[in-house]
């Protein structure tokens, strides 16, 4: 079943003024198994350019109702690849989308908005879904999903004032700006991160467009900020994120909430002062320690300015992952720089050891193996080749 209505005007008499609108849905049920979706709906689905193979309408996993559109590759993406087209190029409005995932164990997943109506020439959001578990929505926020199992993703964007609100099974997991702002389409493609083979099926799409937008004048949000959240388990964890004012409204206080494994921490900040752009970070009372293995954070905003909630509540709550490994026993992480006084490059990689120094503490053994100066040892450099490089022993 779908709804489609491109341009409709819908006449408020009263008011005397026209809004434009479109709708869409589709839940692929009223297609025959093995249908290729280009072929039985080309109004909407089209090749990517220069392509012909589509996506299989498929019975083996389904939302709703009996049918679903099937994405299998294990060649690192395709051979099929789909657009679904959103009706034209849309930069200002509110435009939302949603539809549900399912991705088999061991597998990934992927997709990706195109800015433009003739597809290839600009992607303004990408996500990759792991065997792992973990979807990384670039340079957006990185966050868990489940395998064996259907979830709803939605975006609810406001082109007008430029915030792109993303929720995973009706969370709200962040709130941005877009760099380009704009979106015409979905690249229904299957493929997954490097090293996955992709399997999943995609059901129950829609989206909606209305000329209209609602204004924004107090935001803040929640970013990850400088934190780290990679890194060996039981190192300090102490900066969370930061807090930043979106909009020309002044922030002068704030209460933010952290929860991560059995820690529960408030933290209140007053007569901050903090105008557009500006932030403060988030920095616990005591450090936590790093959690073996994934583990979730949440950090969300109780109150911003002694009241509750802003303009755009997506942003007011962060739910990422961090990552950790357990190190092996009595072992240590040797790593080799090859460097010299005369290579003018090589400060940088001794910028990299001191971030490993920091990152990996008492486990890190940082040698600087010198070439062609003063501190050189032959026998030593003689391992090693090409300044700055280094060999890695774990």
């Amino acid at each position: 079943m779908k709804k489609y209505l491109l341009s409709t005007l819908l006449m408020v008499l009263i008011c005397g003024f026209a809004t434009a609108q479109v709708e869409f849905s589709e839940d692929f049920d009223s297609y025959n198994v093995g249908d290729d979706i280009v072929q039985v709906s080309p109004e909407f689905f089209e090749y990517w350019p220069g392509g012909n193979l589509g996506l299989m309408v498929d019975d083996r996993q389904a939302a709703s109702g009996t049918n679903s559109l099937y994405h299998f590759s294990s060649t690192g993406g395709g051979p099929e690849d789909v657009v679904l087209q959103f009706g034209n190029r849309y930069d200002s409005g509110t435009f939302n989308i949603s539809w549900k995932m399912y991705v088999t164990e061991g597998h990934g997943a992927y997709f990706n908005f195109q800015g433009q109506v003739t597809a290839g020439n600009e992607w303004v959001a990408q996500t990759y879904f792991g065997s792992d578990g973990v979807a990384d929505f670039e340079g957006v926020i990185a966050t868990t999903f489940p395998h064996e199992e259907w979830f709803e993703i939605s975006y609810e964007i406001n082109l007008t004032e430029n915030v792109w609100a993303l929720s995973v099974d009706g969370r709200c997991l962040a709130s941005y700006e877009n760099g380009a702002n704009n979106i015409a389409s979905m690249n229904l493609f299957p493929a997954a991160p490097t090293g996955d083979i992709a399997e999943y099926w995609i059901d129950d799409i829609s989206f909606s467009y209305s000329e209209d937008a609602a204004a924004v004048n107090l935001d803040a949000g929640i970013t990850q900020g400088s934190a780290n959240f990679l890194g060996i388990a039981g190192n300090e964890l102490s900066t969370v994120g930061s807090l930043v004012n979106t909009r020309d409204e002044v922030i002068t206080s704030a209460v933010v909430e952290v929860n991560y494994g059995d820690l529960s921490e408030t933290l209140n900040f007053d007569n901050i002062n903090l105008a557009r752009g500006e932030s403060v970070d988030l920095v616990l009372s005591t450090p936590a320690e790093l959690l073996a293995g994934q583990n979730e954070i949440d950090i969300r905003i109780v109150s911003l300015n002694g009241m509750e909630g802003d303009d755009v509540a997506c942003n007011d709550r962060l739910v990422t992952a961090t990552r950790s490994v357990t190190p092996a026993a009595d072992k240590r992480v040797l790593v080799e720089e090859a460097t010299g006084t005369w290579c003018t490059w090589c400060p940088r990689g001794d910028v990299e050891m001191k971030k490993l120094d920091a990152l990996l503490g008492d486990l890190f053994v940082g040698i600087a193996v010198h070439n062609q100066d003063p501190m050189v040892v032959t026998e030593y450099d003689a391992a090693l080749t090409g300044a700055s490089n280094y060999n890695f022993d774990g």
